[in-house]
């Protein structure tokens, strides 16, 4: 997620500011969503 803000930041930084997004942690909360799932193990079990 980090990279997609890292390239939109030197793509198009006027957007970001015209937006009031000044830093990752605006812009993730804008972009973003929390989302909680679990994750099998690398043997495929649980």
């Amino acid at each position: 997620m980090s990279e997609l803000y890292v390239m939109q930041y030197f793509l198009q930084p006027e957007a970001l500011r015209s937006r009031g997004l000044n830093s990752f942690d605006s812009w993730a909360a804008t972009f973003g969503q929390v989302v909680s799932s679990l994750e099998i193990t690398p043997e495929g079990s649980g």
